[in-house]
């Protein structure tokens, strides 16, 4: 006999928990991976501002130019803004 948890119980007979649907089992390197992303996201940082600090100040009345490292800059950035969107979806 069951009962619902907000109706009271006529015995004291414990009611049996409905049984859970089964869980998926996923490999353990799938579960691993949101943390992989991480901390590979936490090592682009140091790279991203070793790139920007190379590049060539921008100066008033002088005209702007792009350097490789801005754009290898831009790249790890959205490398990791990536790595940021599927450790999110992952997780």
């Amino acid at each position: 006999m069951t009962h619902r948890i907000d109706e009271p119980s006529d015995s004291n007979t414990p009611t049996e928990p409905s049984p859970r649907p089964s869980a998926k089992v996923y490999p353990a390197w799938l579960m691993r991976l949101p943390n992989q992303l991480t901390w590979l996201r936490m090592a682009f940082i140091p790279l991203v501002v070793y790139l920007l600090l190379e590049g060539k100040p921008v100066v008033p009345g002088q005209p702007f130019q792009i350097e490789s490292v801005d754009v290898l800059a831009a790249i790890v950035f959205g490398l990791a803004a990536l790595t940021d969107f599927f450790d999110g979806w992952l997780a």
